[in-house]
């Protein structure tokens, strides 16, 4: 019986390790990666695989969508849109490490990468890189810092898969199922 507690208490603590990259020693503190303001983001730039789409807040705070053609019958999906915007603020991370192979990150070739931009703020450009086999998290890499961090959201797992799923189906319905015609607006 003593054998499978120590066991347990063995396999517990595995499950709550580090990733490998971690630095030793006590676990690395949250910190705002980007001081990005919601109601300051004026663009958010979104390459994904084979697509790429500009998402731009306009005057009244409606977004459009440019990069790609609106679907027949489809807007902006503002609630999406709007979701992606709270996700990038604040953009808060933990710091992993200074790696020299990127490739253990999924960053040495990222399939996904956002550019913020905002009203009197710097530019944030972030590459995203694997998930987190641990925490569930995204190794996240700013351009022109060679830190990798590790950002707690499901953010890169929500987004669409293309650019068609920035589209919702006019007055923000979502198409009917099968397929069939919705009466025009």
């Amino acid at each position: 019986m003593a054998l499978l507690a120590a066991l347990y208490l063995w396999v517990q603590r595995i499950d709550r390790a580090p990733p490998p990259a971690a630095p030793s020693g006590s676990a690395a503190a949250e910190e705002t990666l980007a001081a990005v303001e919601h109601d300051a983001i004026t663009t958010i730039d979104v390459v994904g695989p084979g697509y790429s789409v500009s998402l731009h807040r306009q005057a009244g705070g409606a977004w459009a969508v440019s990069g790609a053609p609106a679907p027949p019958g489809q807007v902006p999906d503002a609630e999406r849109l709007e979701s992606i915007a709270w996700a990038l603020s604040p953009l808060t991370v933990r710091r992993v490490a200074t790696p020299g192979d990127l490739a253990q990150y999924g960053l040495s070739r990222p399939a996904l990468r956002l550019a913020v931009a905002q009203v009197g703020g710097t530019p944030l450009r972030l590459a995203v890189g694997e998930k987190s086999a641990v925490s569930g998290g995204y190794y996240v890499q700013r351009d022109g810092d060679p830190a990798v961090y590790l950002w707690e959201s499901s953010l890169p797992e929500e987004l669409p898969t293309g650019a068609e799923g920035f589209f919702a189906a006019t007055g923000g319905e979502a198409p009917a199922a099968g397929g069939g015609n919705a009466p025009p607006a």
